[in-house]
């Protein structure tokens, strides 16, 4: 009964982040009230938008059981790369500006990794039940702080 219960509130959580997240996008074009970004910037940023598309994508997965197991690897597989490479360009910031827009995104980039890592529990059946809908919403209040930073318009 409890492991009924554990499976229900799991797929609930993933079934309403997905609901919450269907059909977005990334932010779009650059604002000329603010500074504007370097192509650097918007490399880390839209890298981290990549993964979090692809984090969604990878979470749908779960909403179909039996999981595939392979498809399940291919899709952490190519998620964890995601993050690693926004990760990457989002190192050696040129001033204070650019500096907090990075931490904004490297701390999106960490949630990401969490909410990957307890799918990842999820989908093996080893529990990982995490509150997905609070955690996207903590990757989305980051992004949208990062874009702020450097005069992008807030995400979807």
């Amino acid at each position: 009964m409890g492991r009924r219960i554990f499976w229900l509130v799991v797929i609930g959580g993933i079934a309403y982040w997905l609901y919450s997240h269907r059909g977005s996008t990334a932010g779009g074009s650059s604002s000329g009230s603010a500074a504007s970004p370097t192509s650097y910037n918007r490399d880390c940023l839209m890298l981290a938008e990549q993964a979090n598309r692809g984090l969604h994508d990878a979470a749908m997965l779960l909403s179909k059981m039996p999981v595939d197991a392979s498809a399940w690897n291919s899709a952490e597989s190519n998620v964890s790369g995601k993050i690693s490479e926004a990760e990457s360009k989002c190192s050696s910031p040129a001033n204070d500006t650019e500096r907090a827009y990075q931490e904004e995104v490297k701390a999106a980039l960490q949630i990401m990794r969490t909410s990957l890592s307890g799918f990842s529990s999820a989908s093996r059946g080893a529990g990982g039940a995490i509150d997905a809908a609070q955690l996207q919403e903590q990757i989305d209040q980051h992004l949208d702080r990062a874009r702020s930073l450097v005069g992008l318009p807030a995400g979807p």
